[in-house]
């Protein structure tokens, strides 16, 4: 079958043959017994379109689900590297406060010692 013909189109396909064929057998005089064969056949080519449809419909779904799942991690990570930097980057502000508040507490110190000195 063409892959532009949609599963709406190859449904209808058994249908018009079913009607088809009961036309045939009308003008050309065949049996019922042909006419029912005729029918099985197309119900079952009707069957197998419907479940080719639902086959290709659940392998889309889980491809899309797989897509879903790859940019949802992929953005788990992200969160996470974006919370590890800020960490980093906090503790080394804290790093920085802390030795600048050491060096500040030596010179006052130093400060303090040179004027009573004086």
């Amino acid at each position: 079958r063409c892959r532009s013909v949609t599963g709406v189109q190859t449904c209808a396909l058994p249908i018009y043959r079913n009607k088809q064929a009961a036309g045939a057998q009308a003008v050309m005089g065949g049996t019922e017994e042909s006419m029912a064969a005729t029918k099985e056949a197309n119900n079952q080519a009707l069957a197998e379109a419907t479940s080719q449809i639902a086959v290709n419909a659940e392998a889309r779904k889980d491809s899309i689900e797989q897509q879903y799942q790859a940019k949802d991690a992929q953005l788990d990570d992200a969160l996470n590297n974006m919370e590890i930097n800020k960490a980093q980057a906090i503790s080394s502000a804290v790093q920085g406060v802390a030795s600048a508040a050491g060096g500040l507490g030596t010179g006052l110190d130093d400060y303090i010692e040179t004027r009573n000195k004086a």
